[in-house]
């Protein structure tokens, strides 16, 4: 069986997921705190004080850490972030071992 239906206007994220053989799809907008990472190809969310995260710098990828978010500032130009005392260019709440991965630039079989 085959449906077409068409996606409703302001719609910006559809999310498809199989669990149990059945296909579930959620339509509806991205969080405020949400974006389509480059990197690792998936919808990924900016930390918050407190929140586990993946902090890195541009030119360092491979020395990316694991560690909770401290503090975070924004100049206008760019946002810098602060985890186990040292300040990352780039930050992403943490959701697993494949994201960390992608970060470090590493291939998985």
């Amino acid at each position: 069986m085959k449906q077409t239906f068409s996606i409703p206007e302001g719609v910006n994220k559809i999310t498809l997921e199989i669990d149990r053989g059945m296909a579930i799809i959620t339509i509806g907008k991205m969080e405020p705190l949400e974006f389509e990472s480059e990197i690792t190809g998936e919808l990924e969310q900016k930390p918050i004080v407190g929140n586990l995260c993946i902090l890195w710098n541009d030119d360092d990828r491979e020395n990316a850490i694991i560690a909770k978010l401290q503090d975070w500032e924004n100049d206008g130009q760019a946002k810098a972030y602060k985890g186990a005392n040292r300040w990352y260019h780039n930050a992403i709440r943490f959701r697993n071992g494949e994201q960390l991965d992608a970060i470090l630039g590493n291939e998985r079989d």
